[in-house]
């Protein structure tokens, strides 16, 4: 008799979901490193700050959990982190200078009319990152620079953005990861 090696399977939606949370770590590290150890080092923000980027993600995380929460109990299926994951995806690129507070607001908002809306083909991750992006630096003007970015006048190598030392979302310069 021979055993069969246990292969990866997706069978479910969720799996996929609980692969793509753990593929997200990588970048959330970066961007503490990037964003909150470099200008507390630098002496450009305080120790509170280093966590900012990991604060986002969970902020982003938990607003996508409770509409995947709520929709799982309004149609009365299984629990799937759909919306969970695009939250998370949508705090990685948001800027660092962002409110918390009105970004957890507006995800929550943005998330929960979008989940009324199941048939739409476009994916709100695609529509979140856009409308975010041009929200938050246009409108707003919500500066993507960290402290050490905005206190020194920055030059960048193509060393440097393939390392993930540029201007960008909180958690997404890197190009490597």
């Amino acid at each position: 008799m021979t055993e069969e090696r246990p292969k990866l399977q997706y069978s479910s939606e969720n799996s996929y979901f609980y692969h793509l949370f753990f593929a997200f770590l990588p970048l959330i590290g970066y961007g503490i490193y990037k964003n909150g150890i470099l200008p507390f080092l630098n002496h450009d923000s305080s120790w509170i700050f280093i966590f900012k980027p990991l604060f986002l993600a969970v902020i982003g995380f938990l607003m996508g959990y409770l509409v995947d929460y709520f929709r799982s109990l309004q149609l009365k299926k299984k629990l799937v982190w759909k919306y969970s994951i695009y939250g998370l995806a949508i705090a990685l690129l948001m800027p660092f200078q962002i409110s918390i507070l009105f970004f957890a607001f507006c995800l929550l908002l943005f998330l929960l009319l979008f989940s009324f809306f199941p048939k739409i083909t476009i994916s709100p991750l695609w529509v979140g990152s856009f409308l975010f992006a041009f929200v938050f630096g246009s409108v707003f003007s919500i500066d993507y620079r960290n402290a050490t970015e905005i206190a020194n006048e920055m030059v960048y190598s193509m060393s440097d953005i393939l390392f993930g030392r540029s201007i960008g979302g909180i958690c997404n310069t890197s190009i490597l990861i």
